[in-house]
């Protein structure tokens, strides 16, 4: 947990914070890399020093060795920390890319709350954050021979890779992200988030898919906080999801919703 945490910290190395699985790794980063280094590449390759410290996953198996050998009983004990931080920091890298921005090149600020007011930005982790016991945590297997046929790439040389990218979606072949077994993950998770789903400002825009021709809208009707009953216009993606919701009146961007969702 204090790994997970900390990886936000300081705030700039949240710039290294993204993977686009359209692009080659070395420019998959913030913009083109020219921000920050590819979430992929940055869990395997850090520069930083004390006290911000090198968390990677060489670093983290180190400190896992200076456990298991070292014989000051202290010093074991700083190791196994460091190792369980590491990974705490590893596991967010990762977890940044089920979310569609840090996988679509949008840039996002977190809120700021002053005097209960908040200012800034409204972020799919800000809201994660204050909804996150209500979540379905249901795990799913990774079949290990994933890691056996991953991308290997200098500045990420460790098999880990296949977590985040496969180099099975390249843009054009969103099925290539669609398992036949969802209990098994044959693909990246940043594969199936850049395909499958909308960051605020790449919604229609920007990246080939979710395309408008396929993607469908669907009239639910779901209670408001106020307790009265909405209708709520949802756009449909290809594995059922609700990728975003509109009103009678939206016009985003110029874009209106097809005739056919109305």
């Amino acid at each position: 947990m204090d790994g997970a945490r900390e990886e936000d910290s300081p705030f700039n190395r949240s710039f290294n914070h993204f993977h686009d699985p359209t692009n080659a790794w070395d420019k998959a980063g913030l913009n083109d890399s020219s921000l920050g280094m590819s979430s992929l590449l940055f869990a395997q390759n850090q520069w930083w020093l004390e006290p911000i410290g090198n968390w990677s996953w060489q670093k983290a198996r180190e400190y896992y060795y200076q456990a298991l050998t070292a014989t000051d009983k202290t010093t074991r004990e700083q190791n196994f920390a460091n190792t369980f931080r590491a990974l705490g920091q590893i596991m967010h890298l990762i977890a940044d890319s089920s979310v569609p921005a840090h996988t679509r090149n949008d840039i996002h600020v977190f809120p700021l709350e002053l005097g209960g007011i908040t200012i800034g930005t409204r972020t799919y982790e800000s809201w994660a954050k204050k909804n996150y016991r209500a979540l379905n945590y249901l795990a799913i297997k990774v079949d290990s021979s994933i890691f056996k046929q991953a991308v290997s790439d200098p500045s990420a040389p460790v098999t880990i890779s296949a977590l985040w990218d496969q180099n099975k979606y390249n843009g054009q072949n969103p099925e290539a992200t669609w398992s036949t077994d969802p209990s098994i993950s044959t693909y990246g998770i940043s594969e199936y988030t850049n395909a499958n789903f909308f960051s605020e400002d790449t919604i229609f825009k920007n990246y080939p898919h979710p395309t408008k021709e396929n993607t469908t809208a669907k009239l639910v009707e779901q209670y408001a906080k106020d307790g009265k009953l909405d209708r709520v216009w949802y756009i449909q993606g290809y594995t059922s999801l609700q990728l975003a919701a509109y009103s009678y009146l939206w016009n985003y961007d110029s874009l209106i919703p097809k005739k056919e969702w109305l």
